[in-house]
């Protein structure tokens, strides 16, 4: 479920407790307030690019059997695939293994998608993991993985995003605790010119005891670039009316909003990546306290927010806010059409 989902129905609750509002009183009672790390939307100078996905050679049978045995000599699992499958696995194999439930891969064999758990049974015991990486160790050790499995993407469009890790926790019958480092995880972001790819792309390396491959998340396509023409753009001075327009409409019953950024960024579906400000900020809303003490005490409730907003007038990518059944019906039969956005921008215009 996306955040933005989870802070609407939130918002539906809170005005719920609250009593009633109207949308076009939420509107006009919200106040909306930028800080200085939210610079103003100037789109006009930027030379734009919007990248299609190519389309992959599907994986044959042969190609298929060469990638699992890869992952298996690397990740030290023995993986069988699984055929009794319910559900939507168009183009999906499974594999998972006997030994351990926990360790499955699936590989979209149109795509080339992977995603990988190499199986938790050998790190439940109490300790620390021997001989996990760290920091920059950690990153060379999990591009050197990942191209076991596939060649690497361009070094260029690679960007170290974070190097973190998986933790036991541990409570003991005699009250006593203690907390093991089990994994590292590596994850790379993808930056397409001088744009960071928000979205879909992205690769993700989990490493176990002596930095061996424990877990992988690759989501990485070809794709092929076409230059924004300046007319195919909305007006900047647009584009920021309706990001607060659309703030406004999701606030419901929130008394302030603080936009935190607004960034240029490319949005990626999965089907197409195409430029859009990304906007971050927090909702505030004021909630009565149930059986308080104090008579009408209310508390402030503060709650993250982040979405994107188009500034193309003709859009092929789905965004958050398009909640409708026959979006989410596009989205679910992967058939995401082209969404107009001249039309309202001209109407709004008039």
């Amino acid at each position: 479920m996306s955040r933005q989902l989870c802070t609407s129905m939130l918002a539906f609750a809170l005005a719920g407790l609250s009593g009633a509002v109207s949308p076009l009183h939420a509107q006009e009672a919200l106040a909306v307030n930028y800080l200085a790390s939210a610079t103003p939307i100037r789109i006009e100078a930027q030379k734009l690019h919007v990248y299609s996905v190519k389309r992959a050679k599907p994986l044959d049978d042969e190609s298929l059997r060469a990638t699992v045995k890869r992952v298996e000599e690397n990740a030290g699992a023995s993986l069988e695939r699984i055929s009794e499958l319910k559900g939507n696995i168009e183009n999906k194999a499974w594999f998972r293994s006997a030994k351990d439930p926990s360790a499955v891969l699936r590989i979209d064999t149109h795509s080339g998608d992977l995603l990988l758990n190499g199986g938790l049974a050998s790190y439940s015991g109490e300790g620390d993991t021997p001989g996990l990486p760290e920091g920059d160790e950690a990153a060379k050790l999990a591009l050197a993985q990942a191209e076991k499995l596939f060649p690497l993407p361009q070094r260029e469009e690679l960007v170290l995003a974070h190097v973190g890790g998986l933790n036991l926790g541990v409570h003991r019958e005699d009250g006593t605790t203690a907390l093991y480092r089990k994994l590292v995880n590596v994850r790379f972001n993808r930056k397409l010119g001088d744009l960071p790819v928000l979205g879909r792309s992205r690769l993700s390396v989990q490493l176990g005891e002596r930095g061996r491959l424990q877990g992988m998340v690759r989501r990485w396509p070809e794709v092929e670039a076409h230059e924004v023409r300046a007319e195919e753009l909305l007006p900047s001075d647009a584009i920021a009316k309706s990001l607060e327009a659309r703030l406004r409409g999701e606030a419901h019953g929130a008394t302030r909003a603080v936009v935190k950024s607004t960034e240029l960024v490319l949005y990626d579906t999965g089907e197409v990546i195409e430029p859009a400000i990304h906007i971050v900020a927090s909702l505030h809303y004021e909630v009565p306290v149930v059986n308080s003490r104090v008579v009408g005490e209310r508390r402030r409730l503060d709650v993250p927010y982040d979405s994107f907003e188009p500034v193309l007038k003709s859009t092929k990518a789905h965004y958050p806010f398009q909640h409708s059944v026959e979006a989410a019906r596009a989205i679910h039969d992967d058939k995401i059409t082209a969404v107009p956005m001249r039309e309202s921008y001209d109407k709004e215009r008039d």
